[in-house]
């Protein structure tokens, strides 16, 4: 299984612990190709965070992955082809916060896919 290894680099700054932003998704997206590299080949793929993330923000997400899951039609199809490996945080109260960012995320991008902003 390939590996897409986000660092400490894609985060908001050199201290900071948290991946956050659209724009700065984007930008992260094109860095590691990921509309020429991993949208074009089958799955599945491993993603890694670093262990001391404190946040994964839906921003971010979206930026990064949301032209990934609009191409596979759906989160579940997501889901499968890219899956978040968080076998590397020991504090498992931070990685169960992180689970929690990933389910908003997903929550998120969902809505995006539906048209479903929240403001109806």
């Amino acid at each position: 299984m390939e590996i897409i290894e986000l660092t400490k680099n894609h985060r908001g700054g050199i201290k900071s612990t948290s991946f956050s932003g659209r724009t700065e998704g984007k930008c992260v997206r094109k860095e590691l190709s990921i509309d020429d590299k991993y949208d074009g080949m089958d799955g599945p793929f491993k993603v890694i965070i670093p262990s001391d993330t404190t946040s994964f923000n839906p921003s971010f997400f979206l930026g990064l992955f949301y032209e990934s899951v609009k191409k596979l039609g759906s989160v579940d199809k997501f889901k499968k082809k890219f899956i978040f490996d968080l076998s590397n945080f020991n504090d498992k109260e931070l990685r169960s916060l992180i689970e929690i960012d990933f389910e908003d995320c997903y929550q998120r991008c969902d809505n995006e896919l539906n048209n479903i902003t929240g403001v109806d």
